[in-house]
């Protein structure tokens, strides 16, 4: 008799096939059904529907604003294609769709769409965000008690929501236009300089505009720069750059997570 992980796994490599395949992949799994008026191929091409349409559908809630650019078919036909790329590897779904804006940028009918791919990882970053593990943001107080001397070798680290979004296309504009807060024809032609932060400081997701400078540090932040040297870059590209200013802004927004205790 065939192991239950065995099953589990043919079973698994039948369903996400691509439907057209469905009928020779069900007869890998012919010798653990039992024969009656239902064939083995109707079988697996409902399991193979269910399964992979419910996935898709909860793929396809996570992108709203893709959902009002292309259209409900187009953007279940492509959730059903990266869904049997990429099954989840989860029971809880609310992370599911990591990657999706990858895939969007090469999938074929989606070529003459290039901004796509940036409205799926902006939306992406909103689910996460949302979803993110409560972490404790940087205090001024704690802050204020390390010596001045040591600032510039301490490393922060941005709150567990915190993404960062870069885009040539105008994403605010584009979810503005598909929430229907503007009439206004979003300008698609890619040559906008979109730069935001994606934060849940409390309960609701907020998305931050950026200036390049605020982006850059930020990024030198989260790969892991340590402050003086996330400073000492930012300045020599932006010599305007006002950390104080900045510093204040984020402390007040709450980018950043608490220090680790000494």
């Amino acid at each position: 008799m065939a192991k239950l992980r065995d099953i589990q796994d043919r079973f698994e490599n039948t369903i996400l096939r691509k439907a057209g395949d469905l009928p020779d992949a069900a007869n890998d799994l012919r010798d653990l059904f039992i024969s009656d008026h239902i064939d083995i191929k109707d079988r697996m091409s409902v399991y193979h529907n269910n399964v992979i349409g419910s996935v898709s559908n909860a793929l396809a809630a996570t992108f709203p604003l893709l959902n009002n650019l292309v259209g409900e078919a187009f953007l279940k036909s492509t959730a059903r294609a990266f869904v049997i790329e990429n099954p989840p590897k989860a029971g809880c779904m609310h992370h599911y769709g990591d990657g999706f804006d990858n895939f969007i940028r090469g999938f074929e009918p989606a070529k003459n769409y290039p901004y796509l791919g940036d409205v799926a990882a902006f939306e992406y970053a909103m689910n996460a965000a949302y979803y993110a593990y409560d972490d404790d943001a940087l205090t001024p107080a704690s802050l204020e008690q390390i010596p001045a001397e040591d600032l510039h070798d301490i490393h922060l680290h941005l709150r567990k929501s915190a993404h960062l979004i870069a885009s040539p296309y105008p994403l605010g504009d584009i979810r503005r236009f598909c929430l229907n807060e503007t009439t206004d024809q979003p300008d698609l032609s890619g040559m906008s300089a979109y730069r935001a932060l994606i934060l849940r400081p409390a309960m609701e997701v907020e998305i931050i505009a950026l200036n390049q400078g605020e982006f850059d540090f930020l990024s030198y932040i989260q790969n892991g720069k340590k402050l003086g040297a996330a400073l000492d870059h930012t300045l020599s590209a932006h010599p305007d750059f006002d950390f104080m200013k900045f510093l204040k802004r984020h402390l007040t927004l709450e980018t950043f997570c608490a220090l680790p205790p000494n």
